[in-house]
């Protein structure tokens, strides 16, 4: 729901009032949900990550690392495999 109706960055899409309608939109228990949300429970593990990924230089999603060797955009596993495969590869 979230990557469906992105619209680029800083653009509202993922408002409160917006990110309620996806959730009720996909069937969440609002109660549960809203709950949840207002409450920050994650707000300081989801800054954590954002950190993380401002220092290790994220500018764009998908941002995927495979030992330190990072690719930015979306590519098939064909392209991971065989960086996967040589790391595996010099394990001992």
């Amino acid at each position: 729901m979230l990557f469906a109706n992105q619209q680029g960055e800083n653009r509202g899409a993922f408002s409160d009032e917006n990110l309620m309608a996806f959730a009720q939109a996909i069937g969440l228990d609002m109660e549960s949900f809203r709950s949840c949300y207002r409450s920050g429970k994650y707000a300081d593990v989801v800054e954590a990550e954002r950190q993380e990924g401002q220092a290790r230089g994220v500018r764009s999603t998908p941002t995927i690392f495979i030992n330190g060797q990072k690719f930015e955009g979306a590519y098939p596993f064909d392209v991971f495999q065989p960086v996967i495969e040589a790391e595996l590869g010099r394990r001992p």
